[in-house]
């Protein structure tokens, strides 16, 4: 299992299949994270969008993948709520109950991420 912070926002969690008898193994991930510009919603909140782009660049197949974003960061005294939770590209399963704050885990963290295969997910953060 490796775990690594990527950014302000996201955590990443993966394991790694075992390789085959006799090769090479060399698991690798890529996770890109990009932030749409705050904006106003009028009645005291803001919202921004959170994208997520993950890649397997390595040479093994990486099981029980997870991404875990902790909300926490925003501080104590913010009200945070998380919406339009979605997969744009790839084959993932979300976790229902993920809210950023009592459940970080963004996946159910059962799903695979094959060589070369790439998986992107959006949602948007309200806060006040």
């Amino acid at each position: 299992m490796a775990a690594r912070s990527i950014g302000a926002l996201c955590l990443l969690v993966l394991f790694v299949a075992q390789p085959a008898f006799g090769q090479s193994s060399y698991p690798n991930i890529d996770l890109g994270q990009t932030v749409s510009d705050v904006v106003a919603n009028g009645d005291g909140t803001f919202a921004f969008d959170v994208n997520l782009t993950v890649t397997n660049t390595g040479n093994e197949t990486l099981v029980n993948l997870q991404l875990q974003d902790d909300l926490g960061i925003f501080g104590s005294g913010s009200s945070i709520a998380t919406s339009d939770f979605r997969v744009l590209d790839g084959d993932l399963t979300l976790n229902p109950g993920f809210d950023g704050l009592g459940d970080v885990n963004l996946l159910n963290g059962n799903d695979k991420l094959l060589p070369d295969e790439q998986a992107k997910l959006r949602f948007t953060i309200t806060f006040r």
